[in-house]
Formats: structure tokens, sequence, C-alpha cells
């Protein structure tokens, strides 16, 4: 399958065109492969950077999430969901689910009501508007009441007051994840509450199918509230032609792009890469790079990687496809005027590795440094409490910088990074996020200035981790992109961008 950028880069690029030709271009090959209904798009705000799952989202801005929540159900779902062609979207986390306390996954949510409305619900609304067939309820608890069983979230909201028609799908166990949050007693209660909370299928932890026919036989249910649950499931079955084709035309030999596809696959990968390159500063006009005569350090744990191209969520990418940084850059300069180390690895030391860098530095006219986070670092489960660059990355920054030659510093994060010593001093800074498929030959694009770099910030990139938690700094929690305030002048404040 084509690996394209992931949503947090693609957000960069503030373009809901691209974001729906690569769902569309995502839908075409899932269909291949008989897949039916993706958990997919996550519409969930950035409120911390420490929060590992920003990655997946638009960013802070409720109006752009809202713009590419409907532009990648416009592209998963295509113009008929019968099609093979075509996926079910799922919207998710209902609701809250990113404004966990310190960025802390899985925790509690405490939001008020004019917030919630005005800044987390507008990315589902616009999903449902564009017709989304499904919902994911959250795993967190929304002001002291489990997403799952919250029916005012689910009932009295979703149904009542957003009009939803589709599906309602718990977070992966989140319905018995209820018993250790305290609300509900065992898996049996957890079951019948987020029944009757609004949710209509039990993803993974069993509990429907387990407790369900003995609560009904009991007369523990409400009998109504359960037909609708099924009525539900089977309507969604229906609009996918599940029951005219169960298997959507599974076809093995279109599993893999082929032919023109695979060439225009290809092309939207690599533009959807480089409409996603945010150029943070360029001193001294360092950038573009010469592609002739100019010999090139390449230094950096990802210099040549191919396990963190594809980004989070990934679990069958073809990485045999994948272009390397490494190989990008060779591709344009050749092997004569490229020198490639990795240095370190991404967070821990490799012996002899900043002497390598060092002497490769030297030699060279100018230094690429490949900085930043691995696919470990960032997404679910993936919070971090320092969100600096680990500490063998930047000893072997601050080594490189004594060489005095000029830096390009690219960065490869899933969230907005602390920036330290030579790597905030670089001459040059680019963000790359997790590009996907054409990493290399995107990043050259722009680097030897084929390309102009385009992307825009869709976080807020913060100097210090005081300014971690966004509604705690900025005066007013619904005026966005505006400057942080401090105590500083213009000569020695810490830089932002």
């Amino acid at each position: 399958w084509t690996i394209f950028p992931v949503p947090l880069a693609e957000a960069s690029a503030w373009s809901p065109y691209l974001s729906e030709e690569t769902a569309r271009a995502t839908a075409v090959e899932a269909g291949a492969s008989g897949l039916s209904w993706t958990f997919a798009p996550m519409v969930d705000l950035a409120r911390d950077q420490r929060w590992g799952r920003n990655v997946e989202g638009a960013g802070e801005d409720p109006f752009l999430a809202s713009l590419l929540a409907e532009a990648r159900v416009r592209g998963f779902q295509g113009p008929d969901l019968h099609l093979n062609t075509s996926l079910g979207a799922c919207l998710k986390h209902f609701a809250g689910y990113s404004g966990v306390e310190a960025g802390l996954d899985y925790s509690e949510t405490d939001i008020s009501l004019q917030t919630f409305r005005e800044m987390f619900l507008p990315p589902f609304q616009a999903g449902i508007d564009a017709g989304a067939v499904s919902v994911m309820s959250a795993l967190n608890a929304l002001n002291g009441v489990p997403c799952s069983g919250n029916r005012w979230l689910l009932s009295d909201l979703l149904r009542g007051e957003l009009q939803f028609l589709g599906l309602v799908v718990s977070d992966y166990e989140s319905d018995t994840e209820m018993v250790p949050f305290g609300f509900v007693q065992d898996d049996s209660d957890a079951a019948r509450v987020a029944l009757a909370a609004g949710v209509d299928m039990s993803m993974q932890s069993g509990a429907f199918r387990s407790h369900l026919p003995k609560l009904a036989a009991h007369g523990r249910l409400d009998m109504k509230r359960l037909d609708e649950a099924v009525r539900h499931v089977l309507q969604l079955k229906a609009r996918l032609g599940l029951f005219q084709d169960p298997y959507r035309s599974l076809d093995p030999r279109g599993e893999w792009p082929q032919g023109r596809l695979a060439e225009k696959h290809d092309e939207l990968a690599r533009r959807a890469a480089r409409e996603s390159l945010v150029l943070l500063k360029n001193d001294g006009q360092l950038l573009p790079l010469k592609k002739c005569c100019a010999k090139i350090a390449l230094v950096g744990w990802w210099e040549n990687d191919v396990d963190n191209a594809e980004g989070v969520g990934v679990l069958w990418g073809n990485k045999s496809h994948t272009v390397t940084l490494r190989q990008g850059l060779l591709d344009v300069v050749g092997a004569e005027n490229l020198r490639a180390v990795p240095g370190s690895r991404m967070d821990t030391r490799i012996p002899g590795g900043i002497t390598a860098a060092v002497e490769a530095a030297s030699w060279a006219d100018v230094v690429v440094l490949a900085l930043g986070e691995g696919v470990n670092y960032t997404g679910e489960s993936r919070s971090r409490w320092d969100i600096g660059l680990p500490s063998a990355q930047q000893e072997l920054a601050e080594a490189v910088a004594l060489t005095g030659k000029p830096l390009v510093v690219l960065l490869k994060n899933g969230r907005a990074l602390q920036l330290d010593g030579a790597v905030k001093d670089a001459a040059s800074i680019m963000v790359t996020w997790f590009l996907g498929k054409m990493t290399g030959a995107a990043i050259a694009d722009v680097l030897f200035g084929d390309y102009s770099p385009s992307g825009r910030l869709p976080v807020s990139s913060l100097a210090q981790l005081r300014y971690g938690l966004l509604s705690a700094v900025v005066p007013g929690v619904f005026h966005w992109f505006r400057a942080f305030q401090d105590d500083c002048h213009d000569d020695d404040c810490d830089q932002h961008w």
C-alpha cells in the first residue's frame, strides 16, 4: 500500500483538497484488499504537545480541523459506499479525548461546556455533515463520566442535537475500562451501561457478546434500545453493500497498486510530502543547496531509516519501496559529494558515532542534520513529559556545530518539539514530520530548490515546556494562533514559531 504523510503533516499543507485526495487513494487501495471500514479520521484537537496522539490529528485550530474532517470523510467514502473503492469513515474519539490532563493518554478531561462546544465539537459536526457513517466513543472520562457510558454525550448530544444517524462503536475496550474508572461494578454492568448510553458495537472487549444475552434474559435491558443497536449495525452493512457482496470484490491482484495507478499514487505521495514540509528558518538563504560541486555531510539517526518513515499506525507498508533521506540526496548529488553517517541512534549513543560525524562534517561544505522522534516516541500511549530531543541527539548536534559548518536541521516529529542549543541556532530548520513512502525524494525536492516549501505549522511550536498547555498561557481559549506573551524584550526572548 502507498503510505502518505501522517495527518498532522498533511494538516501543514492547509489544503482540504490534498487530504481528500490521499484519503481517496487510500480507500482505493484498501478496497482491493476487501476492507470496507476504517477507524479514521481522528478529529481530536491538539491541546497539549506532550500528548502522543497529536500526530493523528489536524492540529490545534477547530476551523482547520473541521475542513480536514469533512475532506477526509469525502475521500474515504467516495461517491458510492457500495463500491469496493470506498471505505466507511469513523470519526474519533467522541469526545474531548485530546483534552486529557497534562497530555496523559486515557486520563480525565475537565472541559467547560462552552469550550467543549466551540473547540471540540465543530470537527465532529463537520464530519457528520459530510456523511460519516460511524463515530467512535472515546476512552477518556468527560467531566467525570466515561464517554462510553455517557448517555448525555452519545444519545442527547450526538443523536439528538448533532442528528447523527449512523453506528457508534466503542474504542478498544473502552466499555470495560469503565470498571477501573469506578463508574461501573463489573464487565456485565459495563455492557449494560454502554448499551443504554448509546454504544451500538463493542470493540474487542467481548462484553456485549458475553453479557447482553444474560442481561436480556433477566429483563435488565431496554429491548427497544437493543433493537436500535442491531438496526444500526445492519444499516451500516447495507450501506456498505456487504449483503450483496460480503467480500467487497476482494481481488488480491489489486492489493498492490501496479502500472499507471502505482505511478499516480507515488506522484501523489511525493506531492503530499512536499506540501507538508515546513521551513521554520533559513538564515543567510542557506537553502536551497547547490546541486553541483557542494560537498554535503548527512548526519543523524534516520539518514537511511525505513522503519520510521511511515509514522505511527502502519502495520503493513512495503518498506522496500520507501525512498530514504540518503537515497533522496544521492539521486541529486551523487556518492562523490555525499558522506552519510548516523552519528547516534534515536535515543542512545553509538561508540565512535560523534567522531565519525565530526569527520564527515569537517570534510563537507554544509551539514544536513536528521534529528527528531521515532515512532516509539509518538502515537497512542506515547505521552512525553519532556518534548525536547533525546540527549544523544543533542550531544551530536553540539559536536557537529563546533566544526563551524553551516547546519540544515531536519526534524522528524509527530508533535511540536522544544529546540535548544545548536539545534535552535542552526541556520536552517525544517519540520519534516513522518512523510511516508516518498520521504527522501520530497525532502530533496525542497533542499535543492525544485519545490519551494509552503507548509505552515498547524500547532504552536514551543520554546519551553512551561508553555505546554495552550489554554494556560494564551489569554482566552477562543483566540488561536496568537503570539505568546512573556516578560522579555526582543533581544532576549525565546524563539517561537
